[in-house]
C-alpha cells in the first residue's frame, strides 16, 4: 500500500463520532499521564538515598516516614509501580486501538496505533517523566509517597504475586 492510498484511507468521522472520540481522547491523556506518573515515581524511589529520606524523617518533614517505608520496602514499591504502569499502558493501547479506528480506515490499524502509542508512550510516559524524576527526586518524594503508599495497599493482591517471582 503506497503513501496516497494510505491518506485516501482517512475518513472524516460524524459529529457523534467526533464526541465519542473526543471522550476516548481524554481518556487517552488521562493514561499517558498515570504512566508518566507510575515511570516518574520508579525513577524518583530508585534514585533517592535512604539516607536523604532519613534526614528527612529526623527534620519531621511531612510525608518522610512514608517515604521511608517505600524506600526500605523497595521490592513491593517497584512490584507496584510496575503492575500499575503496566495496567494503564494496556488500557492505553485497548482504547487507543478503538480510537484511531474512527479515523483510520486500512489494514494496517494496529501497526499504525502500536506506533503512534509507543511513540507517545516512550517521550511522554517514559523518558520525559524519568528526566524529571531523576533530576527532581528530592523535591517530588515527599509528595508522592503517601499517593504509593496507598496505591501499594489497593494494588497488592495483584502486586502479591509478582513479588516472589
Amino acid at each position: 500500500m503506497d503513501i496516497q492510498s494510505s491518506v485516501q484511507s482517512l475518513t472524516v468521522p460524524s459529529a457523534n463520532l467526533l464526541a465519542i472520540n473526543g471522550g476516548l481522547l481524554a481518556l487517552l491523556i488521562i493514561f499517558v499521564l498515570f504512566s508518566a506518573f507510575f515511570s516518574m515515581t520508579e525513577t524518583v524511589f530508585a534514585s533517592i538515598s535512604e539516607a536523604k529520606i532519613k534526614n528527612y524523617v529526623e527534620e519531621r518533614r511531612t510525608g518522610a516516614k512514608k517515604a521511608l517505608y517505600c524506600v526500605e520496602h523497595f521490592d513491593r514499591t517497584l512490584t507496584t509501580l510496575l503492575v500499575g504502569n503496566n495496567i494503564v499502558n494496556t488500557a492505553l493501547s485497548t482504547f487507543a486501538l478503538t480510537f484511531f479506528m474512527g479515523f483510520i480506515k486500512t489494514g494496517n490499524l494496529e501497526l499504525i496505533s502500536t506506533a503512534i502509542i509507543t511513540i507517545v508512550l516512550l517521550i511522554f510516559g517514559e523518558i520525559t517523566p524519568k528526566t524529571i524524576g531523576k533530576k527532581y527526586n528530592d523535591r517530588l518524594v515527599l509528595f508522592l509517597a503517601p499517593i504509593i503508599y496507598v496505591i501499594s495497599y489497593i494494588l497488592f493482591p495483584i502486586s502479591i504475586i509478582f513479588m516472589g517471582v
